[in-house]
């Protein structure tokens, strides 16, 4: 279930609240053409899938992430876009221009060192079109 597309100033301000001051440009225009997503969703039990957040959720999310106990394992850049229904793993997406990941996913294991989160260095839309390529199996876990 894709939601309709954000015009380009809406998604600017909403990242500029929080300090992103340049988004990769896959993720961002995946913003344009839909606003958040629900992939593979389990419609009878409302879990199993992946929730792309709208940008109404990413102040709640973001602020909820920063309070608990997970955020010791955020560093600068960090942008938590999404999550795992069911499961507690995130989608991170790098978005400090400066570091050699920029543009990266990062699979998050709240309960894991960082160290050994999943990184996907190929960006958004690789990983979107993997994801679903996969019908929405893990499929950084089997590499």
């Amino acid at each position: 279930m894709f939601n309709e597309g954000s015009p380009e100033s809406k998604i600017i301000n909403t990242f500029d609240l929080m300090s992103i001051k340049e988004l990769p440009v896959g993720y961002k225009e995946f913003l344009r053409i839909s606003n958040g997503a629900f992939l593979f969703l389990n419609k009878k039990y409302g879990q199993a899938g992946l929730n792309f957040y709208n940008l109404e959720e990413f102040e709640n999310k973001v602020n909820f992430w920063l309070s608990s106990y997970r955020s010791n394992s955020l560093i600068k850049g960090d942008l938590i876009i999404g999550e795992f229904l069911g499961d507690s793993d995130f989608v991170i997406l790098r978005c400090d221009q400066e570091a050699d990941d920029y543009g990266a996913i990062v699979i998050s294991h709240p309960y894991d060192e960082r160290k050994n989160w999943f990184y996907v260095k190929d960006g958004f839309t690789k990983f979107l079109s993997d994801f679903v390529r996969a019908e929405g199996d893990k499929y950084w876990e089997l590499i």
